[in-house]
């Protein structure tokens, strides 16, 4: 009956040496790729800005949690009146957002651009076990220049508020 052989360090070694050189053509393509993307990709910065809605001072035993949703479906409204039309041609025309790209797009693809760049995230509120109510939401802006990023946030929030 054969005995099963244990492999030692020095087993290991000489795997890891018959086998480096393709192990270092492994690293090598990919740190090569890793490169090129990093300089091929353009880079895209995001500005943001978090709104606080404070709700009353009511104990949540008299008032039910249906005040969160009323605030979601408020923060909803007030989303749909800001990602109008007028207002984003507005904005796309005050920055020339996109201006490499204008010939190319029409004005229904330069509005879905723009609103693909804009992000409304609700942050819930991590005190609630204390009864604390307050709620708030994160609007941000995506673009590949970062001072017209943050003037267009700057734009947006103030349009939300």
């Amino acid at each position: 009956m054969a005995t099963e052989y244990e492999l030692t360090l020095n087993d290991y070694l000489l795997m890891f040496r018959r086998r480096a050189a393709y192990a270092g053509i492994a690293f090598v393509v990919i740190l090569a790729a890793a490169a090129i993307a990093a300089i091929v990709i353009p880079p895209v910065y995001e500005s943001s800005g978090t709104i606080l809605v404070e709700s009353s001072d009511i104990p949540t035993n008299l008032v039910p949690d249906a005040m969160d949703s009323y605030v979601a479906n408020r923060i909803d409204v007030i989303q749909q009146q800001v990602m109008t039309q007028s207002n984003l041609f507005k904005l796309i025309h005050k920055y020339n957002l996109y201006a490499n790209q204008h010939p190319a797009l029409s004005p229904t693809e330069l509005l879905d651009r723009m609103r693909d760049s804009i992000s409304v995230e609700p942050i819930d509120s991590a005190n609630r076990r204390r009864g604390d109510r307050t709620i708030a939401f994160k609007v941000s802006f995506d673009y590949g220049r970062p001072d017209i990023a943050n003037k267009v946030a700057n734009d947006l929030i103030t349009l939300f508020l």
